[in-house]
């Protein structure tokens, strides 16, 4: 395994420790059983698929962005040279004459590549960010209703 890929694996398990903590089994709602599939011709036996019920699309989502991100992260700096050049061409092109339907599509391709490519880079901080910051905001909510709640049960002294 190569020092870049090991530095992305270690930057996504500090990704998933940032999450907020696990809810205890006591408090995850009864899930159904396993679904099942039947098998086609071409497959020997049936396969269980775990249900994880409500919680299953962030799971799916987080899956997808950590996967998105170590591929993007495999990406050469020759390979995002070209692309910037690439995409440097087009925007040049397109001040000086309207694209086509072909080079529209292909500079839209080129940004969503290159941003995929910076958020493997820079998104695991700005995650990591945004859990502090929802910490912080939800500490300041509950401030806010202690608060509420030590001056609705104060007695309030009459000016003399």
């Amino acid at each position: 395994m190569s020092s870049s890929t090991a530095q992305r694996q270690s930057e996504a398990d500090a990704l998933w420790n940032t999450t907020p903590p696990r809810r205890r089994s006591t408090d995850l709602p009864a899930t159904s059983p396993a679904k099942t599939v039947e098998p086609s011709s071409s497959t020997a036996g049936t396969v269980a698929f775990p249900d994880f019920g409500p919680q299953s699309s962030s799971i799916n989502a987080a899956t997808a962005r950590l996967a998105g991100r170590i591929n993007a992260s495999n990406v050469s700096e020759h390979e995002i040279k070209a692309l910037l050049e690439e995409r440097q061409k087009l925007v040049a092109k397109m001040f000086e004459t309207p694209l086509d339907r072909v080079e529209r599509a292909r500079l839209q391709y080129l940004r969503w590549n290159l941003d995929r490519i910076e958020d493997a880079k820079h998104g695991w901080y700005l995650d990591k960010l945004e859990a502090a910051i929802s910490t912080y905001e939800d500490f300041a909510e509950k401030l806010g209703k202690f608060n509420q709640k030590l001056e609705n049960s104060t007695p309030r002294r009459r000016k003399k």
